[in-house]
């Protein structure tokens, strides 16, 4: 097992600062909430130092989460508590899904949109703006906890080097570099749920190698045993040599292939990224997901996308038995709670609400 024990600061004290049901409770880390006390009053900016117990109990948290959110018995474990959510860049399902994984434990939100209109942002023409390190230090006076998007690789970081609470890296830029560690962590919580393991599965990333998703997701993938592994991207949205030799030293291995229908018969996950964040007419031949193509793939495929989606996926897959992009979106919300819970030193309460 590649075992590489996601802090990139020296933990701090927590607290300083003012569908598809899954319920059967599952315990995924046998040391059920060890790995996630190296995660309290900590940072959450890249996937490249979370370990495999930390993942597994992350995941263990999540389900408890998933299961009292179906009872509506979520106890208010982070009432008192405030997240910020500072977005440069556009965002649904990563925004609302923190407001509202905050909002479910207790704790209460302030929210910017677009932090390029205010005076922290790069499009105040004119006018003095306010450097990262000065926002970290202002939102640190009002938050418990700031989950930041930036178009800019290293903005997150920066942020994080000057504030004084946990910060989690919502996305970060595009590229060498660019990560979004929640999201990866979502997508294999979303694979764990409907397998109850990732050890051993056979899984294809389908597009951009560029997007920070793949890069957060195929790092991840480094942690887990015996997963055979195939890329499909074309060359001009290929990684650079530099993160192609970077994920092997993390132990990532893999088979390029040039079309969806070369392994569609022999894989249990095919996640499509997308190629680009514009539009396309058309896509190169082998990408697109449709209903004949599907049908030449084992019963227990599940197809998964970040989302938004573009041609990748047609519609008339969301009613197959294989779409699992809109549970992603679901379970977005219990792994959210679970890394926030975690953040602030809330682990080690009880859960659901009696």
């Amino acid at each position: 097992m590649n075992t590489i024990s996601l802090l990139t600061e020296a933990p701090r004290a927590a607290g300083q600062f003012p569908a598809r049901r899954f319920y059967d409770r599952v315990q995924f880390a046998p040391s059920g909430r060890e790995g996630l006390d190296i995660l309290a009053g900590g940072n959450l900016l890249s996937l490249h130092k979370l370990g495999r117990k930390s993942m597994d109990s992350l995941f263990d948290l999540a389900a408890t989460m998933d299961a009292c959110l179906a009872e509506r018995r979520v106890a208010p474990v982070l009432k008192g508590f405030m997240l910020a959510n500072l977005f440069f860049q556009p965002s649904t399902r990563t925004r609302f899904g923190f407001e509202a994984a905050m909002q479910r434990l207790g704790g209460t939100t302030m929210s910017c949109a677009n932090v390029a209109e205010t005076r922290s942002g790069t499009e105040a023409a004119g006018w003095v703006t306010e450097s990262m390190a000065d926002m970290a230090r202002v939102i640190s006076g009002m938050a418990d906890i700031a989950v930041l998007r930036h178009p800019t690789i290293g903005a997150v970081h920066e942020f994080s080097r000057h504030a004084s609470v946990p910060v989690v890296n919502a996305g970060n830029g595009m590229g060498q570099g660019a990560e979004h560690p929640s999201q990866a962590l979502i997508d294999l919580y979303t694979i764990y749920k409907e397998f109850r393991h990732i050890d051993g599965l056979s899984i294809l990333v389908a597009g951009s190698l560029q997007f920070r998703v793949a890069h957060s997701l195929l790092t991840a993938l480094s942690r887990f045993e015996n997963v055979t592994l195939y890329l499909l991207c074309p060359d001009e949205y290929w990684w650079t040599p530099e993160e192609d030799a970077s994920l092997r030293s993390l132990g990532v291995r893999y088979t390029r292939i040039e079309s969806i229908a070369e392994v569609i018969d022999r894989i249990d996950v095919l996640y499509h990224n997308g190629l680009d964040e514009l539009k396309f007419d058309t896509l190169p031949p082998g990408y697109t997901v449709d209903v004949d193509l599907l049908e030449r793939a084992s019963d227990q495929l599940i197809v998964m996308h970040p989302l938004p989606r573009d041609i990748e996926i047609p519609p008339e897959i969301d009613d197959t038995p294989h779409a699992r992009y809109f549970d992603q979106v679901r379970n977005g919300v219990p792994l959210r709670m679970a890394i926030l819970t975690a953040l602030l030193g809330r682990a080690d309460r009880r859960i659901r609400d009696d």
